[in-house]
């Protein structure tokens, strides 16, 4: 049996910096077919959230849900909760469910639209239904409150199988947590500065000016490949990067914003995983 209940896998697609960013290839396969895979590794059950048609066509041809994203929720200002939020409430088994967050839920979803974009929404997914039955095709899937829910990125590129399978032990084993989320060690940010009105150097943490790198305090960095959590902290909306998540240390791992970004992270990967490429 599978550890994950679900996976969501966000998937915007009016990427600004990186035209479909998702589906660049990488390392000859597209971003999001990888972590489409990855998914189906881990969980019976993997969601695609996105407001576009093709990439909705291509997730599902690779065997996931492909849920149509709330045009309200597709901007890029849209943090990564409410979407995830929006991928799990058709899901929700409701009678497992507080009451008092069944309507915490009503309230905050009719805040996220205005008359305008209600419009633009209805007139988005009736276009949707006309062609494809997705909708309809709902997989079998009830979650209830400790059910586990893993947000990949399309893009987390250096997220394993192993590293994810820990997280799920280390959310198992800690009841009090919400989530784990992906991280990466950064302590030379206390070495970092800022330049003051007239151009010079003002370093952020005064007392580590002359600390040794290999001196200084722990200090990590969200590594933006995944978090782990279970349903209702979802739900409630319990922030991703707050007091009640832990983190796991990821060896490597690669932002892709841009072009040379994507280089890089290639290469980084194909060395990383030379012997079996």
């Amino acid at each position: 049996m599978k550890q994950i209940d679900c996976v969501v896998i966000p998937a915007r697609g009016n990427s600004k910096r990186i035209v479909r960013k998702n589906m660049q290839p990488f390392c000859g396969i597209p971003m999001l077919e990888r972590s489409i895979k990855l998914a189906h590794r881990l969980s019976d059950h993997v969601i695609v959230s996105s407001d576009e048609l093709s990439m909705l066509e291509f997730a599902a041809s690779l065997g996931a849900y492909p849920l149509v994203r709330d045009k309200a929720l597709a901007d890029d200002m849209t943090p990564t909760l409410p979407v995830v939020t929006h991928a799990l409430l058709p899901f929700i088994h409701t009678d497992s469910f507080d009451e008092s967050l069944l309507d915490f839920l009503h309230v905050n979803i009719q805040k996220t639209y205005t008359q305008d974009n209600q419009i633009q929404q209805e007139d988005f997914i009736e276009s949707i239904k006309n062609m494809m039955q997705w909708q309809e095709d709902k997989p079998i899937l009830h979650l209830t409150p400790h059910s586990k829910v893993l947000c990949l990125y399309a893009t987390a590129m250096f997220a394993t199988e192993q590293i994810i399978l820990e997280s799920c032990t280390l959310l198992d084993t800690n009841s009090n947590a919400a989530y784990v989320v992906a991280m990466l060690e950064a302590s030379k940010v206390f070495r970092s500065f800022c330049l003051n009105g007239s151009g010079y150097l003002n370093f952020l943490f005064q007392d580590f000016i002359n600390t040794r790198s290999q001196d200084l305090p722990q200090a990590f960095i969200d590594a933006g490949q995944f978090y782990l959590g279970k349903a209702e902290s979802f739900l409630m909306q319990i922030p991703l990067l707050g007091e009640k998540s832990m983190g796991i240390k990821m060896a490597y791992a690669h932002d892709i914003d841009t072009m040379l970004d994507l280089a890089i992270a290639e290469s980084l990967f194909k060395h990383i995983n030379k012997d079996i490429l």
